[in-house]
């Protein structure tokens, strides 16, 4: 009885002490034991998981731009499943975080917060313009000139301009005899050196070649004609010093184009 007595106010007590996990009974019943808080914790972490993490920024999360495209928030979403292929928890988490984010561009869109970016397709984009060219025979035509050639009908010129302001009533002869001249030196051009004796004499007269010919006297009634046309053009748009004939003026502008003509063009076998 001594032994109850004394075991009586301990058992009492244990009744009062709230023990999670044990079998001691409690007003007569059997406490059925708890789960651990541990439990819980696991649970809470893989809701925070699926929901995306609620209360953080999805673009950041992702590592996206907020005004990204579907194709850029797809790759960053791809980017990170191939890293994190064997974790069930963080590709839920990056699914979610995918999901706000098409959620929250199609709210924006619909409010007309932001509008739709369309990428081109690579057929839809503009193809480049084709350059210009230049066909072989008008490439054949032009040649850039050598410095003797330069000097050859350049001082013949510079002679004929001089007599050109001497003389002003015969200003169409002087463009007659550059005509001449400059012909003669693109008929020239090119062509090769004729044969000579001892004494310098040409040995061999050679024949005239009748296309080369024909392109010379085309191209220096072009040039004349063009120096005619801007020298006209000049005359009755500016006003020329009283000390300038306009005869002299016309005659130097076609001259000089004639020269260029000479110079610039190539009619040799083109």
């Amino acid at each position: 009885m001594a032994f109850l007595a004394l075991s009586g106010p301990v058992v009492r007590r244990a009744r009062g002490v709230s023990l999670r996990g044990s079998s001691v009974p409690r007003d007569g019943h059997w406490a059925r034991p708890r789960a651990p808080k541990c439990g819980r914790v696991v649970v809470m972490g893989s809701s925070a998981a699926a929901s995306g993490g609620a209360s953080e920024n999805p673009y950041r999360a992702l590592g996206v731009a907020e005004d990204c495209s579907h194709e850029e928030v797809e790759a960053a979403f791809a980017r990170l499943k191939a890293k994190h292929e064997d974790d069930e928890t963080k590709l839920a988490y990056y699914e979610a975080l995918k999901d706000r984010i098409f959620a929250d561009k199609l709210q924006k869109r619909l409010s007309g917060a932001v509008t739709a970016r369309f990428t081109s397709s690579p057929d839809d984009r503009k193809k480049p313009k084709k350059k210009f060219v230049w066909p072989d025979w008008v490439k054949k035509l032009v040649k850039k000139p050598e410095a003797h050639e330069l000097k050859r009908v350049g001082f013949l010129m510079i002679a004929i301009l001089i007599g050109c302001a001497a003389a002003p009533p015969m200003s169409q002869t002087w463009i007659g005899s550059s005509a001449v001249i400059c012909g003669g030196a693109l008929y020239q051009r090119g062509a090769p050196e004729p044969v000579r004796d001892e004494f310098g004499n040409i040995g061999e007269v050679q024949d005239i070649k009748r296309n080369v010919m024909i392109r010379t006297i085309v191209i220096m009634l072009l040039a004349t004609a063009l120096g005619f046309g801007i020298s006209n053009l000049i005359l009755y748009t500016l006003p020329l010093p009283l000390w300038i004939n306009p005869n002299v003026f016309s005659a130097w502008i076609m001259i000089a184009f004639q020269y260029l003509a000479s110079v610039i063009f190539y009619t040799q076998d083109i």
